[in-house]
């Protein structure tokens, strides 16, 4: 759509979109992880979800964002008229 603008995110760090996160940190987007996103009938448990997707972040060249990042983030958005 012409003139919107979303930020560039990929979501489920599953077997195939775990492969995204270099790009998606490459190109300057975030990765949201949680159980709610695995594929059904993981065996993984959150912590091990979250812990997988730091890594990779982080391999890639990126870091996590923190709490207060996030808190800070969320303050300053302005919702589109």
């Amino acid at each position: 759509m012409r003139g919107l603008r979303l930020p560039l995110s990929r979501y489920r760090i599953g077997r195939r979109c775990a492969a995204l996160i270099p790009a998606v940190v490459a190109l300057g987007g975030g990765v949201r992880v949680g159980l709610e996103d695995a594929p059904f009938g993981t065996q993984r448990s959150n912590v091990e979800l979250v812990e997988a997707a730091v890594n990779a972040i982080q391999k890639a060249g990126g870091e996590p964002a923190t709490i207060a990042d996030v808190r800070a983030e969320l303050a300053a958005y302005k919702r589109p008229a």
